[in-house]
């Protein structure tokens, strides 16, 4: 699975704490996330990958692991960005009530206003909204300081809530690397291969981890 954002990552120092109890679970894809996958490794022509993002955005704006994808593939494929995000803000406001257009063209936009008031609005009618928790850690994260503890905790909110996305675990084994603490972003990394076994981001993140884990622990040896 793709991922709108990437982390970069601080090394800090590497006092491991406690972190929450993982259970995750095989991913579930609708069959429209599954067809659009398909077609899209078929497809290798970066204009047509857009079209065909477009059009399946279009046909089902309210499946966010699709849309999310598609929105991706729209703003990296597109020549001209500020075009891209605009696409993905008209669509958006095509569909005030639906989150995923929100979702999608806040991260296009990389406003953290944008993602906290939509996040806050969502959660404000439904506390179990996955994705609006994955957005309202994201706004917090995203500034320009922080509150790592604040981002963690919202995202282990959304890992409990549904363990089944790779996006959860994903995250929240950055976030714990951005903290320093080896040993349960490795915990996070594995989970989210538990989600998605083939994610080689997930799988690039874990060795990383591992490779932090040895060298803490060489050091404490010393």
């Amino acid at each position: 699975m793709r991922v709108l954002n990437t982390i970069v990552f601080c090394v800090l120092g590497a006092a491991a704490v406690a972190a929450v109890p993982l259970s995750p679970k095989p991913m579930k894809q609708s069959a429209a996330e599954i067809a659009f996958d398909s077609a899209l490794v078929k497809q290798g022509d970066a204009t047509k990958r857009v079209i065909l993002a477009k059009s399946y955005l279009e046909r089902y704006p309210k499946d966010v692991p699709l849309g999310q994808t598609a929105a991706d593939v729209i703003y990296s494929s597109s020549m001209n960005k500020a075009e891209a995000v605009a696409y993905l803000r008209n669509f958006a406001e095509a569909h005030p009530r639906d989150f995923g257009p929100q979702y999608y063209y806040a991260y296009a936009a990389d406003d953290t206003l944008v993602w906290g008031e939509k996040a806050r609005r969502v959660l404000a009618k439904d506390s179990t909204n996955f994705w609006a928790w994955l957005t309202w850690a994201n706004a917090e994260w995203r500034k320009q300081t922080p509150d790592l503890d604040t981002v963690a905790t919202r995202l282990e909110k959304a890992v409990m809530l549904d363990p089944s996305r790779p996006e959860g675990y994903l995250s929240l084994g950055d976030v714990y690397m951005e903290k320093g603490d080896w040993q349960p972003a490795v915990d996070a990394y594995r989970a989210g291969l538990v989600c998605d076994p083939v994610n080689n981001i997930l799988r690039l993140r874990l060795e990383d981890a591992q490779d932090r884990v040895r060298k803490a622990d060489k050091a404490e040896t010393k």
